[in-house]
């Protein structure tokens, strides 16, 4: 199995966020080789309360801002 890379509550940049880091909340880790973990962010929705992202690859996540 493949280690992983990022961990619950590591702020992080994605396709969704490319310049502002958001946490991870939720860690999927695959039993497979072939199939990335994937991890879900915490974002602020347009009411103002927490909302989840849909499950991000690994390789779409970053320590560093995302550039276009």
């Amino acid at each position: 199995m493949k280690k992983v890379k990022y961990k619950e509550g590591q702020l992080v940049y994605s396709y969704q966020n490319p310049t502002e880091k958001r946490p991870i909340n939720r860690v999927r880790i695959s039993e497979e080789d072939n199939f990335e973990h994937t991890y879900r962010l915490t974002f602020v929705g347009d009411d103002g309360f927490p909302k989840n992202s849909h499950w991000i690859n690994e390789s779409s996540l970053s320590l560093k801002p995302i550039k276009k």
